[in-house]
């Protein structure tokens, strides 16, 4: 039998066979969700995550409905909005000098008593009056071009002032105005007297306006014939007013009351309608639909409660929504815009119509967000999205939640519920003019973000720059006023400020890695990406290894770029604003793209178009554009990539904020790059209560995977022994094996990776693993070490013969480490008249470094994710952990 051969059955084969396997390729079947190479084309899909602040559902009132959209105001948003119907698409309406029309008057607050068709009324155009009700000019705002144009007239005794907008007619005191081919025309009312008051208008649409001629009487404006007749001679106790299509009323709500006319005869005897029972207290105005009435009832439920009696048979009553706004107003087809729902996330503006049977049906037309809390900051990485958020209870302190997102990479997408996560306490913004907590992804979700904490071990000033691990470590090196480069895989890159900046690379836990001069750098995992002193020249560097991987000359980069950025096989690169490119470190090939707020993925780049604000998506591979978010917030500023959106550039997932505060994810149909192992780790032995263990860091989630342990002795496809699986991991994977025979066994030499200096680490100085400057980290700068294994204790030798028949020793002397002690001491140095043969006890020496390490071969271990491989080489001769990508398919 060879002296590495496994002996046939029993524990130590099993364990050499699980050794073996951890150095022989068969680490396997990584399955996860990605496209094939045609997922560029596929369909991709967007989610919506809500966190609401408060469980009061946010206001929104519509003021006039017209044919395309409507006009409407939200509780949080500045100024009025207009929403078509069939996009959705909402804008804010402006006045002609581009600024936001802001309510004023009576109108101020949201919940104030607004003059009825003041801002219009079925129709399209948007009247944007004065604060004044003595003014004879008024904006008028077309929601199709956005533009807005001032009208004015002669007003005084002329033809008065402002009253309301009904349909494309402007209502003053006497007269109407309308646009006759191309200009204003205005035209006096007849009929019976007319001079409508500042608060006389009860209710418009682009047929006629209701008014109040006096305190009992009420007048009707045909708008056609711009005749007025008064048509209801005693409404003394009317409370609210009504009108639909083909009639006109007012209801009084002491005695639930409805009085109406027919609007094709005006002169014919109003109609009554006494409802069986007195519904109620209103918290609205009643809206006529068909042959209902809309009542908005005060309610013990959220909102107020909708009820629809109708006018033919008050009997006949529905219940519409049980909780609902407290405004409805009247469309021109016949319908009505209400609110309502069943929480704060499901809070819509809602269209009541008449459905076949003569029921009223409801249809939902736009939602109104729920309150939440101002975002701060965005981190996306692996899957795991964290979102900051102020915190309303402090100053001084972001809240954080994280949740772990599920994709195939195109219509697959979903999110787990948000955990509340640590907080961050005066986080750093790297913008100016703004408040925020921008951070950066990174490994097992502990983000990272700057703050001015630092400095609170002895010998350091307090108010340093620290890079804080969320959950983890932090990194202080002693800057002040610097920012973060860049972040990944527990690696980070910062630039201190001052009169003599400087770049320090470190890695949370251990410590300052280098420190050099300041230029352009990005990570992708442990491989640090610089700009040189010469244009069009990169350099890649390993942090483990300590030295230059590469030195590559990039096509189209004709300067020395001012920013980089790297993901996989992409490297971004940009000359300030003038010109940016996206550099294939495999292909060696470089393709240009727009400069500006820019974030690399994996395969595609995505700029923030603050002009347009829209995040647009460029493909790495093809050049090809398409927009992916078009609702982001105009905030003033250049660059809010980490702040307002991020891009996950494992995932290829990119999530944003919009302009209510929630938070967006999208895919991007870009296929992924194989998954990859981006560091390994591995045990040495296997014994009672001390498992066998390795761990690999991957490059992006997985929804499974299993580890195949192989006998290598029996070939390069050596028979399977043992198989770990485990199920979805966002980025490691972790196998263990136990053994049951209480027995302790040794791993072969060859995975044992020999350390002279010992394996003891040293003490650490600071919380969390920080280190002083100038004090070496704990850590030699290679992967892990594998601990070196004890020898296996000898057998006990059996107590001298003549030690057992001294029965005058106590029984702890015949036995165990005193008996050579006691041997010497009673028997003195002779033993049966011989001179006894003390063990020559030879200094401990320990093999040179170079010797023990030409004894530890390189372990191996492929990855394998459907079928494409992936292999992990563990050399201990340099103490390195390299990741290369391996095309060729498993089978």
């Amino acid at each position: 039998m060879g002296r590495h051969a496994p002996r046939r059955g029993g524990l130590t084969a099993a364990v050499s066979s699980l050794a073996l396997a951890v150095a022989a390729a068969s680490v396997v079947a990584l399955s996860e969700g990605g496209g094939s190479a045609e997922a560029a084309e596929a369909a991709t899909t967007a989610i919506t995550l809500a966190d609401p602040s408060t469980t009061t559902p946010r206001a929104d009132r519509p003021y006039v409905a017209g044919d395309s959209g409507f006009l409407h105001r939200q509780t949080g948003r500045a100024g009025m909005q207009w929403t078509d119907y069939a996009t959705g698409r909402t804008v804010t309406v402006e006045k002609a000098d581009g600024s936001v029309y802001a309510p004023s008057s009576t109108c101020y607050y949201i919940d104030s008593e607004c003059r009825p068709a003041w801002y219009g009324s079925d129709g399209d155009l948007v009247a944007l009056p004065s604060s004044s009700v003595t003014s004879s000019t008024v904006t008028l705002w077309d929601p199709a071009t956005g533009t807005a144009r001032n009208l004015s007239w002669p007003g005084s005794t002329t033809h008065g002032y402002y009253r309301a907008l009904a349909g494309d007619t402007v209502v003053t005191s006497f007269s109407l105005i309308d646009k006759v081919d191309g200009e204003w025309q205005a035209r006096k009312v007849t009929g019976d007297p007319t001079a409508v008051g500042s608060d006389d208008v009860l209710a418009a649409d682009s047929s006629g306006v209701l008014w109040s001629v006096d305190t009992s009487r009420i007048g009707y404006i045909d708008v056609t014939s711009a005749v007025n007749t008064d048509v209801f001679a005693d409404a003394t106790y009317a409370s609210h007013y009504v009108m639909s299509e083909d009639r006109i009323g007012w209801y009084q709500e002491g005695t639930a009351e409805l009085h109406l006319k027919s609007r094709a005869d005006l002169s014919a005897a109003e109609q009554l309608v006494k409802l069986p029972a007195h519904p109620g207290a209103l918290d609205g105005a009643p809206v006529l639909v068909g042959d209902w009435l809309l009542l908005p009832l005060s309610s013990r439920e959220l909102g107020s409660k909708l009820l629809a009696v109708s006018v033919t048979d008050p009997s006949v009553q529905q219940t519409l929504l049980t909780s609902a706004g407290e405004y409805a107003l009247e469309t021109g087809d016949g319908g009505a815009l209400v609110t309502g729902g069943t929480d704060a996330t499901d809070w819509w503006v809602q269209r009541v119509g008449q459905a076949e049977d003569g029921t009223l049906k409801l249809e939902k037309v736009r939602q109104a967000p729920a309150v939440e809390n101002a975002k701060t900051g965005i981190a996306l990485s692996r899957g795991s999205l964290r979102v900051a958020e102020d915190d309303p209870a402090s100053t001084t302190t972001d809240t954080t939640s994280v949740r772990t997102l599920t994709t195939d990479g195109s219509t697959a997408l979903t999110a787990s519920a948000a955990t509340a996560s640590g907080s961050m306490y005066e986080p750093v913004c790297p913008y100016a003019g703004t408040s925020c907590a921008a951070l950066w992804g990174n490994l097992s979700a502990e983000d990272v973000y700057l703050d001015t904490n630092g400095g609170t071990d002895e010998g350091e000033g307090l108010g340093d720059d620290r890079l804080k691990a969320i959950g983890g470590h932090y990194l202080d090196f002693g800057g002040r006023g610097g920012a973060i480069v860049d972040v990944s895989d527990d690696y980070a890159v910062y630039n201190s400020g001052g009169t003599t900046p400087a770049q320090y690379v470190g890695e949370f836990g251990q410590g300052q890695k280098l420190k050099r001069t300041v230029r352009a750098a990005a990570l992708n995992g442990s491989t640090l990406w610089s700009a040189t002193t010469t244009a069009g020249k990169l350099t890649s560097y390993s942090i483990p290894l300590a030295k230059t991987l590469s030195t590559v000359t990039v096509p189209g980069l004709a300067c020395v770029p001012s920013e980089l950025q790297a993901a996989g096989r992409w490297v971004y690169w940009a000359c300030g604003t003038d010109s940016a490119g996206v550099y294939d470190a495999k292909a060696g090939t470089s393709r240009a793209v727009a400069p500006g707020d820019v974030l690399l993925g994996d395969g595609f780049t995505v700029r923030h178009d603050h002009a347009a604000h829209t995040l647009v998506l460029t493909e790495s591979a093809t050049g090809s554009t398409r927009v992916i978010a078009s609702d982001l917030a105009a905030n003033g500023l250049t660059a809010d990539r980490r702040y307002r959106w991020t891009v996950d550039e494992y995932t290829g997932l990119v999530a944003w904020f919009d302009d209510y505060e929630r938070t967006h994810v999208t895919t991007t149909g870009i296929a992924p790059s194989a998954v990859t192992a981006f560091e390994t780790s591995a045990g040495s032995y296997a014994a009672p209560n001390v498992p066998f263990e390795a761990d690999w860091v991957l490059s992006r989630p997985v929804t499974s995977w299993s580890l195949t342990l192989t006998s290598v002795q029996s070939g390069a496809t050596g028979k399977a022994t043992r198989t770990l699986t485990g199920g979805a991991t966002p980025d490691r994977v972790v196998g263990v094996l136990e053994r049951q025979d209480g027995r302790r066994e040794l791993l072969p030499q060859r995975l044992v990776q020999v350390d002279p200096e010992g394996d003891r680490p040293r003490r650490r100085h600071g919380e969390h693993g920080h280190h002083r400057r100038g004090i070496p980290p704990a850590r030699s700068a290679g992967p892990p070490r594998l601990r070196q294994p004890r020898r296996p204790r000898r057998p006990r030798r059996p107590a001298h013969p003549e030690l057992l028949r001294r029965p005058d020793l106590p029984q702890r002397h015949r036995h165990g480490k005193v008996r050579r002690q006691v041997h010497r001491h009673r028997l003195g140095d002779h033993h049966h008249g011989r001179p006894l043969r003390r063990p020559e006890r030879r200094p401990l020496q320990r093999r040179p470094r170079a010797v023990q390490q030409r004894r530890a071969a390189p372990v191996q271990a492929g990855l394998q994710c459907r079928g494409q491989a992936v292999d992990v080489v563990h050399d201990p001769r340099d103490q390195r952990l390299d990741a290369v990508q391996r095309a060729d398919l498993a089978g």
